[in-house]
């Protein structure tokens, strides 16, 4: 038995190629591959923020479901997963896990694209989930390579931080160094027919894919507008009183007329690309087999 993890990375296209698995869900079985089926949204987000709370459990079932579906491959996909670059007790965990259920190879899978585009899509995809200020992302990720939230959605269901990763060699080769498992890297740029489409060739299954889920399994970025008013309403939100809120919006509209996101991702694309160069050539798939690669 295998297990892939596929942790993303945030806005590299996750969302789409999980709904690939997901309504190519029965078809994957035939050549026994299981993606454990998710009503509604197709990640599997539920699980990993189990994992993050420290319980590895839904590993277990996952592979138990694809013994008893008598596959050979279990697929787990969340970026939210992207925390346990950064954390080795979690990505242990899912280790452990795995192999109690019977795995004997694992396999972690990772997308990253251009920094500077991964700074302004998540920027502008924030705005719909918490207060995100560019100027304050800016200053940790070039001070840290990387940025984290803690408890971005409270609830008890509900994943406990983020993480998002941007110094991609620092990291994910401290990452490898801690795995005695393949770290495979895929290339955002290698998206024909999707982003992530490597997986499923390793796998001998490209083929049986005949459901794309076209436009509604985008997540795409968000236009400028619907960003500013996300930004907005974070902050509004937060007001006690309408007169509170009467006297914030000036305030506010004076502070997004500076905000200037797509220049600070210039500078963050900038600062990490040859650090991603460099992740790619140590841990992506081989030079020859990125004929695809625009």
């Amino acid at each position: 038995m295998k297990l892939i993890v596929h942790m993303g990375l945030h806005k590299t296209g996750s969302t789409y190629l999980q709904h690939i698995f997901n309504d190519n869900h029965e078809a994957l079985l035939g050549r026994g591959i299981y993606y454990q089926p998710q009503p509604g949204y197709p990640a599997h987000h539920f699980p990993a923020w189990d994992i993050l709370r420290g319980d590895a459990s839904p590993v277990e079932t996952m592979i138990s479901e694809a013994r008893i579906a008598r596959c050979h491959t279990a697929i787990l996909s969340s970026e939210d997963l992207e925390g346990a670059i950064f954390d080795h007790a979690t990505a242990a965990s899912i280790e452990a896990a795995a192999v109690a259920a019977g795995a004997e190879t694992i396999e972690w899978h990772i997308c990253v694209r251009d920094t500077g585009e991964y700074f302004a899509s998540l920027y502008s995809q924030l705005q719909h989930h918490i207060y995100a200020d560019p100027v304050a992302m800016l200053c940790e990720v070039l001070r840290d390579g990387m940025m984290m939230v803690i408890d971005p959605s409270p609830g008890e269901r509900a994943t406990p931080y983020w993480c998002f990763c941007f110094d991609h060699h620092r990291y994910i080769a401290g990452f490898a160094a801690q795995t005695q498992h393949p770290v495979i890297l895929h290339d955002f740029r290698d998206r024909k027919p999707f982003p992530g489409w490597r997986i499923l060739d390793s796998l001998g299954a490209l083929d049986v894919i005949k459901r794309l889920p076209g436009e509604k399994g985008r997540n795409s970025r968000l236009g400028e507008e619907t960003v500013r008013a996300g930004y907005r309403d974070q902050v509004l939100r937060l007001a006690a009183t309408d007169a509170q809120r009467a006297k914030l919006r000036p305030l506010i509209e004076a502070e997004l007329r500076g905000k200037t996101a797509e220049r600070f991702a210039e500078v963050v694309g900038e600062r990490f690309a040859e650090s991603t160069a460099e992740a790619l050539r140590e841990f992506g798939i081989p030079s020859q087999d990125m004929r695809a690669c625009a």
